[in-house]
């Protein structure tokens, strides 16, 4: 009741920009921030990232404002899953390729595209969110709301099968642990506000340096396997029906096109016939 109002009873409604649900269930309050931010890239997309003649700093400084401000709204709340992640990081390079005029017949890496944008990944994006608003939080008093949630737990929850769902500091101590942070210090540091900020900017900083550095390191090994496949190979571009190795070739006869190719290390009853060019006929 909301005075004199009954309020119905909705599986979902939009409060403050954001999508509430039920179940606690963040995917429709992503997919709603993405369409939002959908919008307002597409509406600026003729005037400003079509447009060759204005610089990529000013474009880049546009979407921050004005797209990145629509996607991340509430962020800092989310309790991600690797599935949001990829659907937000798609969006994200999505627009920057588009902003900074890169197309995919270029292959040119998303490492790239961020370093030619300057700007930093979805993933350090949401870190710096999180850790942001988690600061915020522990610093309030003791008797607000918001730190009251922040700190409460469910007295009556059953456990359901298999694996449980992921929880919001869950999502905060992992991201702390890949930040370099411990956990238990955490209330401690966020104290004083300057030495806090230092210390987020720092961590997430050497957390996207890691995180490129991996990337590159698991295109390289990709590459290695790649040629190393290859070079196993001791003619390429043969037929993927028959054995390569220590085959030989019989004698034709009538100088007939048709050739009998055996190898003596495989294993089927009859030798395979394939067509081959011969020379001198």
């Amino acid at each position: 009741m909301a005075g004199e109002t009954a309020l119905p009873v909705v599986q979902r409604f939009c409060y403050l920009s954001s999508m509430l649900s039920s179940d606690a269930n963040f995917d429709e309050d992503i997919n709603s921030s993405i369409a939002k931010a959908s919008y307002s890239f597409g509406r600026l997309a003729r005037r400003l990232w079509d447009d060759h003649g204005i610089r990529l700093d000013t474009k880049v400084a546009v979407y921050k404002a004005a797209v990145l401000t629509s996607l991340l709204l509430g962020s800092k709340t989310w309790v991600l899953y690797r599935r949001h992640v990829r659907k937000l990081k798609q969006f994200h390079m999505r627009c920057l390729r588009r902003t900074a005029h890169v197309r995919w017949q270029d292959k040119r890496p998303n490492t790239e595209v961020l370093q030619i944008c300057n700007i930093s990944s979805i993933e350090a994006l949401l870190v710096a969110a999180q850790f942001r608003w988690t600061g915020h939080e522990i610093r309030i008093s003791n008797d607000r709301l918001p730190k009251i949630i922040f700190y409460s737990e469910l007295k009556n929850d059953a456990q359901s099968r298999g694996g449980q769902r992921k929880r919001y500091k869950d999502t905060l101590k992992a991201n702390l642990k890949r930040c370099s942070i411990v956990p238990a210090d955490l209330e401690t540091v966020v104290r004083e506000l300057s030495k806090w900020r230092s210390l987020c900017k720092t961590s997430i900083r050497q957390f996207e340096s890691n995180r490129i550095r991996a990337l590159e390191a698991k295109k390289r090994t990709a590459e290695d396997r790649n040629y190393a496949e290859r070079r196993m190979l001791p003619m390429p571009n043969l037929w993927t029906n028959m054995c390569v190795e220590n085959w030989a070739v019989l004698p034709l006869s009538n100088a007939s096109t048709l050739a009998t190719i055996r190898d003596p290390s495989c294993r089927r009853p009859s030798p395979t016939k394939v067509k081959v060019k011969v020379e001198g006929t």
